[in-house]
């Protein structure tokens, strides 16, 4: 009845057996609930059996391709220690004015208020008159995050 072979989707084995003559002569009902299944039930269900395992089965490739991406996209506000290359350290606090770009660009961050540090990156006070700063992914080691 249905053709088969390479590339040839198969009809799924429900729709199969209730399109046969025996079972629509004889189980007109269940015919019809098994096509609201199918064409209702079944599709609606699908992403929220997807999303409960998800968690479960780890074999599914995150869709944000960096953590900084992950971390930077959520929008919330951070007092955040920036970690130079060349050993000092920025502070700031990364709020609603403040940027970080995104795949595929370089990552580069804008910190809309800086803050001086003492030694143990203890916040002391803002910088006055300072309009924030922009630190390039060439100069960072790392990023060191708080809420705030």
């Amino acid at each position: 009845m249905f053709p088969t072979g390479v590339g040839m989707n198969r009809p799924s084995w429900l729709i199969f057996f209730i399109h046969s003559e025996e079972f629509y002569a004889t189980h007109r009902l269940w015919y019809f609930i098994c096509l609201v299944i199918i064409m209702f039930a079944a599709p609606a269900l699908w992403p929220f059996i997807f999303v409960k395992l998800l968690p479960i089965v780890k074999i599914f490739v995150h869709p944000i391709k960096k953590p900084w991406d992950y971390v930077f996209g959520k929008r919330e506000s951070y007092w955040i220690i920036v970690h130079l290359k060349e050993g000092s350290k920025v502070g700031g606090r990364f709020d609603t004015n403040s940027f970080a770009s995104s795949y595929p660009a370089e990552e580069q961050i804008y910190i809309e208020e800086v803050w001086n540090l003492d030694q143990n990156g203890t916040f002391l006070e803002p910088i006055e008159r300072s309009k924030g700063i922009i630190v390039l992914s060439t100069e960072i080691l790392t990023n060191d995050l708080h809420l705030t």
